[in-house]
């Protein structure tokens, strides 16, 4: 059984995460109320994961995080409150150093959504305890030297006019950093679906606008996508595009089913573009857990599409690019940093001076 560590500072609460991973068979084998305490019963008790809340006393929970990533690192996931605005600031700059996910806390089994809550923290735990995690360094600083000079030469036949990008588990860093090493004004619009916990896309939001060279922000129904901006798919809606006569770009939102069990899903977007834009597109799939977005990818490629996958060594978990790559979808394999460099070439290109 896999072992976890449950660290609150609330006992009723700790009661509730373990009776809930518990009945979902997983084994507790501690409970700390607080961060220093979390960090000798990690060493004492070597579980396979941490289900950590945000706000506790002596040390909260991304310093925790922060400490355990430096010196015993190992999977963490964030359990904590999605309404509190607060909560959700301090799980984005938890992910930042370290933390695989972030989970809404379970209501209590009195609430409607309780077996939802607990359905999702059990996967949730399960999933990333299945992480293989190394000491925090700058991984996604790891460059995989591209050359300038091939890759302008490989791209002058592209011609895009949106790029779209997918990501999950690991996710959130690889994003950030990329959008930090754009140039500030690009020539087409950019979606992205980000695997996260419902009541979080907010504050990812806010958190990948502090250092983003240009604007992130929520999808809205039938809102024209403007070239330069980001657009992050809501909670628990798909999100795809419709172009008018004109070439007008309108985001579009659905609630039909999920895809591989998950809405909003990469696979979603990725093939409404295939449909849409086809050759004239980018497609990135960042670090994440599944297969979510690979097959469409694929379709994108043979398409003439270009296609980029987040290379091994810089992936939190290389799931979703790691099958891209084995299904040969990915036109380029490359870090972050890289996969902005090539997107700030290709933007050169179609400057209009350029």
């Amino acid at each position: 059984m896999l072992k976890v560590l449950i660290v609150d500072d609330s006992a009723v609460v700790s009661l509730l995460l373990r009776n809930t991973l518990e009945q979902g068979g997983l084994e507790v084998v501690g409970e700390a109320r607080d961060g220093r305490q979390a960090l000798v019963m990690v060493s004492q008790l070597k579980p396979d994961v941490v289900a950590m809340d945000i706000h506790m006393p002596n040390l909260d929970g991304y310093q925790t995080t922060k400490q355990l990533m430096s010196v015993n690192p190992l999977p963490i996931v964030l359990v904590t409150a999605s309404e509190d605005p607060n909560d959700a600031a301090v799980a984005m700059r938890a992910l930042d150093v370290g933390a695989l996910a972030v989970v809404q806390k379970p209501r209590g089994p009195g609430h409607p959504k309780y077996q939802q809550d607990a359905a999702e923290l059990v996967r949730t735990v399960r999933n990333m305890a299945q992480v293989k995690v190394i000491t925090r360094v700058n991984r996604l600083q790891r460059s995989a030297e591209t050359s300038d000079a091939a890759v302008v030469s490989q791209l002058t036949g592209q011609k895009p006019k949106i790029i779209v990008l997918g990501a999950s588990t690991g996710g959130p860093m690889a994003l950030r950093e990329l959008l930090s090493s754009l140039h500030s004004v690009l020539p087409w619009p950019l979606l992205a679906v980000q695997h996260i916990s419902h009541g979080f896309i907010g504050s990812f939001c806010n958190w990948l606008n502090e250092s983003s060279a240009i604007p992130v922000r929520i999808a809205k129904q039938n809102e024209i996508a403007k070239a330069g901006q980001l657009y992050l798919a809501p909670d628990d809606c798909h999100l795809g595009v419709r172009l008018d006569s004109s070439g007008a770009c309108y985001l579009q939102l659905a609630v039909s089913e999920p895809w591989l069990g998950q809405r909003p899903a990469v696979g979603y977007l990725f093939n409404s573009v295939v449909q849409s834009y086809g050759e004239q597109s980018v497609a990135v799939l960042l670090s994440g857990m599944g297969t979510d977005g690979a097959a469409q990818m694929l379709t994108l490629k043979k398409l003439g599409a270009l296609t980029i996958a987040q290379d091994k060594a810089s992936s939190v978990v290389h799931g979703m690019p790691g099958e891209a790559v084995r299904l040969n979808a990915a036109t380029y394999t490359l870090c972050p940093r890289d996969i902005a460099a090539l997107l700030n070439i290709l933007a050169l290109q179609h400057a209009p001076d350029g």
